[in-house]
C-alpha cells in the first residue's frame, strides 16, 4: 500500500497541472479588448481596392499594386531600365495584406515592393457568398519594367 501512495499523489499532480496548462490563459490575452470587424462593403470573391471603384477586376488589384511599386521607385528616384519582379500577395480575411514571395535580381527593388505591400490599408478582402464569410486569396503576377513603365499592365476582365 505505501508504494502506491506515492504513485498516485504523482499521477494527480501531474494531472492538475496538465489541465492547469491546457487551460492557461496568459494575463496579458485576458485584458485584451477584441477589435470590432472592420464593416467591408465588398460581396464579390474579387478583393477589392480603392482604386478599382468602376473597374472590380483581378487585374485591376494586381496592376494597383504594381502601380503603387513603380510610383514610389519613382519618388525614390531609382532608375529601372530593365526589370522584373515576381511578386505573390495574399489578401488576409481581415483586409490586410501579406507578401509570400518577391523576387528580383534588384535589391533595392524588393525593397521597394516589401515596403509597398507592407503599407497598403485600404483593402477590402473577398467575399465567399457560399460560407457568407469573408476569405483569405493569393495572386502572383510578374511585374515587368522598362525604363521605369509597366510593361505588362493586365487587361483581362473574366477575373
Amino acid at each position: 500500500m505505501n508504494n502506491k501512495k506515492p504513485l498516485l499523489l504523482l499521477s494527480g499532480l501531474l494531472l492538475t497541472i496538465f489541465t492547469s496548462c491546457i487551460f492557461y490563459t496568459p494575463e496579458s490575452d485576458q485584458n485584451k479588448e477584441v477589435s470590432p470587424e472592420k464593416n467591408f462593403t465588398n460581396r464579390s470573391e474579387i478583393p477589392f481596392i480603392e482604386n478599382c471603384k468602376d473597374d472590380h477586376t483581378t487585374a485591376c488589384f494586381q496592376n494597383t499594386i504594381s502601380d503603387l511599386i513603380l510610383q514610389k521607385v519613382d519618388e525614390k528616384g531609382m532608375i529601372l531600365k530593365q526589370d522584373t519582379l515576381q511578386i505573390m500577395v495574399r489578401v488576409n480575411e481581415d483586409g490586410t495584406l501579406s507578401l509570400l514571395d518577391n523576387n528580383t535580381s534588384n535589391e533595392s527593388l524588393k525593397k521597394v515592393a516589401a515596403s509597398v505591400v507592407s503599407n497598403i490599408t485600404n483593402v477590402q478582402p473577398g467575399y465567399l457568398e457560399e460560407q457568407k464569410r469573408y476569405i483569405s486569396s493569393g495572386y502572383s503576377w510578374f511585374i515587368i519594367i522598362e525604363d521605369n513603365k509597366l510593361k505588362n499592365r493586365l487587361d483581362y476582365k473574366d477575373f
